[in-house]
Parts: structure tokens; C-alpha cells; sequence
């Protein structure tokens, strides 16, 4: 019974913001693609050292940016 006791007493904590969260439509899932995007471009095997470009790699993974091999 504890472990249905813990999680019931934070949502009555928390109740006024988890309802104006599911009425206004807001979630996180953007945020957390994107943060997704840049924890799997960090860990990418590069030739080169991958901190010393870090907002790089950044931009052309999570940035849109499209480059054209012409």
C-alpha cells in the first residue's frame, strides 16, 4: 500500500498544476526531442575532438540547417 500512498499524496499536492497542464495543452515532448537530438549527436564518433565544436554540432543536427554538396 505505500507505493500507492506516495505518488497519491504528490498528485493532491500537486493537482491545481498537473489540471491546467492537461487543459492547456503544454507537454514537454519538444523539449525533450530536442535534448534527445543533442545527447545523440555528442556521442557521434568524429574524427576530431567533438567539445572543442560542440555548438556545431549542435546547429547542423538540431538547427535545420541543410547543406548542399554541390
Amino acid at each position: 500500500m505505500p507505493d500507492i500512498i506516495k505518488p497519491g499524496k504528490t498528485i493532491k499536492k500537486h493537482i491545481e498544476r498537473i489540471l491546467y497542464a492537461i487543459r492547456s495543452g503544454i507537454n514537454s515532448a519538444a523539449v525533450e526531442g530536442l535534448d534527445n537530438k543533442i545527447r545523440t549527436a555528442y556521442k557521434r564518433p568524429y574524427d576530431f575532438n567533438a567539445h572543442e565544436y560542440r555548438d556545431t554540432i549542435v546547429h547542423l543536427v538540431a538547427g535545420g540547417l541543410k547543406l548542399s554538396l554541390q
